[in-house]
């Protein structure tokens, strides 16, 4: 299945979870409750959508805890502060998916065990991001996007 999810870039161009090194699978998902993930009692995993209209919305009205921890940026605050990085929208290819989802996500997110990046759109508020993105994966088709007053 492929899908939407969001996730954060730095600003020397790393998507976070999709180290270059990697490209352009992500590593397989960790819980920390020490199972495999995706786990169908547990809420870990890559977490993707293919409805991105949902995602959007779902963007729009959520607070700043669930995003951060679910949909992709890893620990902003405590691993890395805000060195004035972007969230982004990513386009996946899922493997290993679970449905299940928490109740304020999108109806139709499933989540799953690795990502294969298939493109990245960014906000053209951040498009200075777009040529250090290229940098780190040369393959990848990066996209810029007017957000219609979205801020991701």
């Amino acid at each position: 299945m492929a899908g939407w999810r969001l996730n954060t870039v730095w600003q020397e161009g790393i998507i976070a979870g999709f180290p270059p090194s990697l490209y352009p699978w992500t590593p397989r998902a960790i819980c920390v409750n020490l199972h495999p993930a995706p786990h169908p009692l547990c809420a870990c995993g890559h977490h993707v959508t293919p409805d991105q209209d949902a995602l959007l919305d779902y963007a729009r009205r959520a607070d700043t805890i669930a995003p951060a921890r679910v949909w992709g940026t890893y620990n902003r605050t405590r691993d890395r502060p805000d060195d004035g990085t972007a969230k982004i929208l990513v386009h996946a290819e899922t493997a290993g998916i679970v449905h299940g989802r928490r109740s304020w996500e999108p109806p139709t997110t499933v989540r799953a065990a690795r990502l294969r990046i298939l493109a990245a759109h960014i906000p053209y508020g951040a498009r200075h991001l777009a040529d250090p993105i290229r940098g780190h994966y040369p393959d990848l088709e990066v996209h810029l996007y007017d957000a219609g007053g979205l801020d991701l």
